[in-house]
């Protein structure tokens, strides 16, 4: 005969029963369990897997729903512009999001897209687009191209935009907050042509041919300059690239926009995008992925995956 034990029960305002100790239900291994004589409502709580857990009227589920999400912090970065050639604007930055509060759903296949840098234009001619990174629903676009001399074809960027040719008619590229900014128009003074500096994440490009700022991130665990906007050709001088190198081409997997060519000369190729995500190691048991370039590595609690290339998919669990 069932026997239930209880130091007190009564009831409260709402007519609701209430129980001062806790509930405590009968505990059974898997073993035990499954030799019972059981009829749907039956609950017990499994020694063996240390869960609650109710009959069905055919077979035992688990208690509770599993946990569908799961917190992580994330930085997607687009690819930068390329430049252009022979005087030509500089490429502006990719655009660049990140977040320390993200949601991603769990045993879920997450697209993953790591966006190509654009092109560097050649003689007279203005650079290519950068290519849009996305992780699940997070777009970046890419940074606009650099203007050709003639001011013809300066790109606007979803992220930042791209600098004017060298001439003074050579209109800047708009760029979109909050993923990038404006580049710079080119100039034409006294025969002195200056390309216009592509557009930063972390602003404008000031003038010519300086290029507008990127900015310091340390998501990866070391500290490390993103989405920078290329600087504008000169006569004798090419536009560096966006980044903390000196070459005109922009940073890989930065997204730092292509500098701008000198005369007689091609542009830079802009930097390609990136996917940083990182999360507490205890809250992920494996994660298995299709296609991406990653390099995992951990940081006191937090595992860091850096994506660097590809277009595939990654799946937590």
């Amino acid at each position: 005969m069932s026997e239930l034990k209880t130091n007190k029960i009564s009831t409260n305002d709402q007519n609701n029963v209430a129980i001062d100790n806790a509930l405590g239900l009968k505990s059974y291994t898997t073993t035990q369990r499954n030799a019972l004589t059981s009829v749907a409502g039956d609950m017990i709580y499994n020694t063996t897997d240390s869960k609650v857990q109710v009959h069905n009227g055919s077979a035992w589920e688990d208690v509770g729903a599993a946990l569908e999400s799961f917190n992580l912090e994330y930085l997607v970065v687009a690819g930068g512009g390329g430049g252009g050639g022979h005087f030509g604007g500089a490429g502006g930055a990719g655009g660049l999001l990140d977040d320390t509060n993200y949601y991603a759903p769990l045993n879920t296949a997450l697209t993953v897209s790591i966006g190509g840098g654009g092109s560097g234009g050649g003689y007279a001619s203005p650079g290519g687009d950068g290519g849009q990174t996305t992780f699940h629903q997070i777009i970046c676009f890419g940074g606009g191209s650099g203007g050709a001399r003639d001011g013809t074809a300066y790109g606007d960027g979803g992220g930042s935009g791209g600098g004017g040719g060298g001439r003074s008619s050579a209109t800047r590229g708009r760029g979109f907050p909050p993923q990038g900014n404006n580049g710079q128009s080119g100039v034409n003074a006294e025969g002195n042509s200056v390309g216009g500096g592509g557009g930063g994440v972390g602003g404008a490009a000031p003038g010519r041919p300086t290029a507008g700022a990127g900015l310091n991130k340390t998501i990866t665990g070391s500290t490390i300059l993103f989405a920078q906007g290329g600087q504008g050709g000169r006569p004798t001088i090419d536009g560096a690239g966006g980044g903390s190198g000196s070459g005109k081409n922009g940073d890989v997997n930065t997204g730092g926009g292509g500098g701008g060519g000198r005369s007689g000369q091609a542009g830079g190729s802009g930097g390609s995008g990136r996917v940083v995500l990182k999360y507490l190691t205890a809250d992920i048991a494996s994660y298995s992925q299709t296609n991406l370039t990653i390099a995992s590595s951990t940081s006191g609690d937090y595992t860091i995956l850096d994506i660097t290339g590809g277009t595939g998919t990654i799946t937590f669990s």
